[in-house]
């Protein structure tokens, strides 16, 4: 019921540019909006409804963004995403007002799974996120190699220091280091050379290819 939608290269939210125009409610943070009298309060009061008498919550996500796959889960919640083969496992403490934090609320199993890419689709990428999906429901073993971050703490964003043409050298999921060159940056006063702010895991990359200044460009996992 959303849309990937950007004006101008930002990300503007995933909203329903008919009825909601001004606002650009992102749809997966609206859990809040349940009791408001409005089309979008009625919209996300229906999702909660229907998954209302479930045990289990799977919130399956294909982004916009470049991303490698990971899954967001609560701490309580380790058992279940453990062995799936997904390479990174999200931990958090606080929920948000998120489609999938809010049915944890109510005490469900509720994990989100990000999987691929929306914009570019590819069989392999499929066929992957189908294996884990598989793992997650027993129907194929379980195996080792997820790494566990804590999203409070590892999980950092990085903002473009100049507006210009972005370049990137490196691909979500790759490891980094602190001061190792990322992006190239193409400005009207010339060439920015990027060097990445921390150590660890470069895990998305924003659709931007011509940001402003002090937009955001991307999210670490950070070591």
């Amino acid at each position: 019921m959303g849309l990937d939608s950007q004006i101008m290269g930002i990300q503007t939210g995933y909203n329903n540019l008919h009825t909601n125009q001004q606002n650009c409610w992102n749809w997966n943070r609206i859990g809040n909006l349940k009791d408001e009298p409005s089309q979008e309060g009625n919209w996300i009061k229906t999702l909660l409804d229907l998954s209302a008498p479930v045990d289990i919550v799977l919130d399956l996500h294909t982004a916009g963004i470049e991303t490698t796959p990971h899954i967001y889960f609560h701490e309580t919640e380790l058992a279940h995403v453990t062995g799936l083969g997904i390479p990174h496992l999200l931990s958090w403490k606080v929920p948000s007002a998120s489609f999938s934090d809010t049915n944890f609320q109510r005490g469900k199993v509720s994990l989100t799974f990000e999987l691929s890419s929306s914009r570019s689709v590819h069989g392999e990428w499929v066929k992957e996120s189908l294996i884990y999906l598989r793992r997650f429901f027993g129907l194929l073993p379980k195996v080792e190699g997820s790494k566990i971050w804590q999203t409070e703490t590892q999980l950092k964003k990085w903002y473009s220091p100049a507006g210009g043409i972005l370049c990137w050298h490196k691909d979500a999921g790759d490891a980094v280091t602190k001061s190792e060159l990322i992006a190239t940056l193409y400005t009207r006063q010339g060439s920015l050379e990027l060097e990445s702010p921390f150590t660890g895991v470069l895990l998305l990359k924003n659709p931007i290819h011509a940001p402003h200044e002090r937009q955001e460009l991307a999210k670490f996992l950070v070591e």
